[in-house]
């Protein structure tokens, strides 16, 4: 499980965590989505996590990856 900026819970499989770069150095989410957003949306995570792997692994994925991007609200909100 990953925090994300803006009160977002980010939970990801290992297609994630295990998708490399060219040189074989392994994908940080955290490290990635530091500083982006902010995220209004739970789908807006996973879009902009979805863009950076594969920018990460310079073309389209050939492993499965899942994630689940949770938005906690404010009260009253």
């Amino acid at each position: 499980m990953q925090d994300t900026p803006y009160g977002s819970r980010l939970l990801i499989a290992d297609g994630v965590t295990e998708a490399r770069d060219r040189s074989g150095r392994l994908y940080e989410p955290g490290d990635h989505l530091v500083g982006r957003g902010p995220f209004r949306q739970p789908g807006e995570v996973i879009e902009a996590l979805v863009r950076d792997v594969e920018h990460w692994i310079g073309g389209p994925r050939d492993d499965d990856m899942a994630a689940l991007a949770i938005t906690r609200n404010a009260v009253g909100r």
